[in-house]
This record gives C-alpha cells, structure tokens and sequence, in this order.
C-alpha cells in the first residue's frame, strides 16, 4: 500500500514537474492553452445552467399560479360569509 502511494505521488510530482517546465519554455502558448479550457468549461456549462434558470421559471410560474387560486378561493369565502351573514 505504501509503495503504491509513493508511486503514485512520484507520478503526480512528474507530471507537474513536466508542467512547470513547459510552462517556463512556452508561457504564451500554456496560457492559451488554460483559457481555451477555461472557454470550453464555460461553454459546456451553458445548458444545463439554461435548463436550471427554466426550471425556475417554471416553478415562478406555477407558483402563481398556487397563489392566484388561494386568493381567488379567499375572495370567494370573504364573499360568501357576508353574503350569509346576519
């Protein structure tokens, strides 16, 4: 188990070795690089952040809705005890 951490944090050493060097040799092309990701993350968030504000509008609307018939029903009791009252 040991050996298998030791190999794996050799591993992730390397690489972000490799990258601190290239980062060093090509620093215009790295950045590039890091915001044409950065762009692409953005980008595929795009729909399901477009989804998640429709869905609240859909709740808004139902719940407008909900609100618009407990005040209509309101309105129709409030009515109908002064119509019936004394």
């Amino acid at each position: 188990m040991v050996g298998y951490i030791n190999e794996f944090v050799s591993e992730q050493r390397q690489a972000l070795a490799e990258q601190v060097h290239r980062f060093r040799d090509e620093p215009i092309e790295s950045m590039r690089e890091v915001a044409m990701n950065s762009a692409g993350g953005i980008k595929s968030l795009k729909a399901p952040v477009r989804a998640f504000a429709h869905s609240g509008v859909r709740l808004a609307t139902i719940s407008q809705g909900a609100m618009q018939n407990l005040i209509e029903l309101e309105s129709e009791v409030i009515t109908s005890a002064l119509t019936a009252g004394p």
